[in-house]
C-alpha cells in the first residue's frame, strides 16, 4: 500500500497518494515485531527499525502529498508519536527550560 503511494505521488496523483497512504497508516499499530523474541535467525530489532523507518516516510509523503493536493493542513495527527517513540520529524522536541516574561511576543501572543 505504500508502495502504492509513492507510485501514484510520482505519476502526479498526489490526492490519490494520500488515500492509499492514510489506508496503509490505518493498519499499523504499536511497534513492529514487539511480541517476537531475538534469536539468532531473527533479527528482530534491526527489522522492527527498518520497519518504523518505512512507517515514518509514509507519514512524511502523506503529508507532502496532502499539501500538493491543495488541502489546507495535514489530517495526521503530528503529536503522535512514531513506533520508535518519536515524532514524525524524526527528532525529539526540545523545550526550553527558561520562563516566559510577560513582556515578551510568545506571552503577549496567547
Amino acid at each position: 500500500m505504500v508502495r502504492d503511494g509513492r507510485r501514484a505521488f510520482a505519476a502526479g496523483d498526489p490526492e490519490g497518494a494520500a488515500s492509499r497512504l492514510a489506508e496503509a497508516l490505518a493498519l499499523w499499530y504499536g511497534r513492529p515485531l514487539a511480541d517476537v523474541p531475538p534469536t539468532p535467525l531473527v533479527e528482530a530489532e534491526a527489522e522492527a527499525e527498518r520497519l518504523a523507518e518505512l512507517r515514518l516516510g509514509a507519514v512524511e509523503l502523506r503529508i507532502t502529498a496532502e499539501l500538493a493536493g491543495g488541502l489546507p493542513a495535514p489530517r495526521t495527527p503530528l503529536g503522535r508519536p512514531a513506533a520508535g517513540g518519536q515524532g514524525p520529524l524524526r527528532a525529539p522536541a526540545r523545550r526550553s527550560c527558561r520562563p516566559i516574561s510577560p513582556t515578551s511576543p510568545a506571552a503577549t501572543t496567547r
